[in-house]
C-alpha cells in the first residue's frame, strides 16, 4: 500500500529528529560534519542519509557497515568486524594492508581480511589478555604479547602456535618482528627490552630501561631497535646498550600508535586525536567519532591512508582514505 505524503513528511521528520540528536555535538562543532561523520554513523535507512548520501566524503573508500535502523544504531550495531566479546587491546595491518589482527581481554587474537570483513582465523593460547599483535614482515606469521607475561608466534595461515617465549616477569607491553623476521623485540611491564631468536625461541638479549616499553620498530639493517623510550643499539654486541633520545623520527618508528603518528611534527597522513574524539588528517580533525566508537587502541597502516580502531564493544572498525586527496 502506498504511503501518503503526510506519512513520508511525517517519517522524514521523525528520522531527521533522531538524526539531529544523534550527531548534534558533531555537527555543533563543525557543521560540515552533518555531511562527514552524521552520514558515515547514521543507519542504512536513515531517509536523511538516503536524500545527502551523494555528499558522502569522496575520498573515504572504505567505512565500517552500519546496521538498517536507529534503533539498531543506538545499540551499538556495527556489523563489519565482530567477534571479540570482550575490550581490544591492539589492532595491527598486515604489511600489504589485506589483513588485521586485533588483540583482545578476552586472551585470543583475530586475523581479519580488511576487503569482505570475514575473520580468517581465531588464535588462541594465552592464558591472560592480549597486549599487543605485530604481523611479520612476509605476514606468514603473527607475534603476540600477553598479560601471562608470555609473547607466542602464530602461523598466520594454519592459526598454529610455532613458539611461546617466557622470561619477562610482568605483562608485555609490545612486540615487534626484525625486517628478516629472524628475531623478535619485547618490552614489558618489568621495565625491560628482550631479543628473541624466532627459530629457536631462545632470549638473545635483555636490556634494563627503566620503563616499560609501547611502541617499537627495528631498523632496515637489525643493527638498532627504535622505541618510544630511546634507541637500543644491537650490533654485534651481548650487551645491548640504550641511548635516551627525545628526537626519534616518526618516520623510524614504523610501527606506531595512530595518536603517536598523527601528532608528530610534519605528519600528513590520517590518525586519531589525543582525546580520541577524531579522526585527524595532517594536525586538523576531519571525522568525529561519535562515543560508541571511539577507540582503545588504534592504528594507522604505512600508507597513511587507512585506520583501524579497536574499540571496548569489542569491534573493530577500519576506515580507508583515498590518496592524495586535495581537498
Amino acid at each position: 500500500m502506498k504511503r501518503s505524503r503526510a506519512t513520508e513528511l511525517q517519517e522524514l521528520v521523525h528520522d531527521a529528529y533522531r538524526f539531529i540528536r544523534y550527531h548534534r555535538v558533531a555537527i555543533e562543532q563543525s557543521p560540515l560534519q552533518a555531511y562527514g561523520s552524521a552520514m558515515i554513523f547514521s543507519p542504512t535507512r536513515s531517509e536523511i542519509k538516503q536524500l545527502f548520501k551523494h555528499e558522502w566524503p569522496c575520498n573515504i573508500t572504505i567505512a565500517p557497515e552500519m546496521g538498517d535502523d536507529w534503533d539498531v544504531h543506538t545499540g551499538a550495531c556495527l556489523q563489519t568486524l565482530e567477534g571479540h566479546d570482550k575490550w581490544i587491546m591492539s589492532v595491527v595491518f598486515s604489511h600489504d594492508s589485506s589483513r588485521v589482527a586485533s588483540g583482545s581481554g578476552n586472551k585470543t587474537i583475530k586475523i581479519w581480511d580488511t576487503h569482505t570483513g570475514a575473520c580468517l582465523q581465531t588464535l588462541e593460547g594465552h592464558g591472560n589478555y592480549v597486549t599487543s599483535v605485530v604481523f611479520s614482515h612476509d605476514s606468514s606469521r603473527v607475534a603476540s604479547g600477553s598479560g601471562d607475561n608470555t609473547i607466542k608466534i602464530w602461523d598466520e595461515h594454519t592459526g598454529a602456535c610455532l613458539q611461546t617465549l617466557e622470561g619477562h616477569n610482568s605483562s608485555v607491553s609490545s612486540v615487534v618482528f626484525s625486517h628478516d623476521s629472524s628475531r623478535v623485540a619485547s618490552g614489558s611491564d618489568d621495565k625491560t627490552i628482550k631479543i628473541w631468536d624466532t627459530h629457536t625461541g631462545a632470549c638473545l638479549q635483555t636490556l634494563t630501561v627503566g620503563s616499560a616499553v609501547y611502541n617499537s620498530s627495528f631498523d632496515t639493517t637489525g643493527s638498532s631497535l627504535f622505541t618510544d623510550v630511546g634507541i637500543v643499539a644491537l650490533r654485534d654486541s651481548p650487551t645491548p646498550t640504550l641511548t635516551t633520545s627525545k628526537n626519534v623520527a616518526a618516520s623510524e618508528l614504523q610501527f606506531l600508535r595512530a595518536s603517536q603518528s598523527s601528532e608528530s611534527p610534519g605528519y600528513q597522513g590520517y590518525g586519531i586525536s589525543s582525546d580520541k574524539f577524531w579522526i585527524t588528517r595532517g594536525s586538523q580533525n576531519w571525522l568525529w567519532l561519535p562515543p560508541a566508537y571511539r577507540p582503545i587502541c588504534s592504528v594507522v597502516g604505512r600508507s597513511g591512508i587507512a585506520v583501524v580502531l579497536g574499540c571496548q564493544s569489542g569491534r573493530v572498525l577500519i576506515f580507508e582514505f583515498a590518496p592524495n586527496d586535495p581537498n
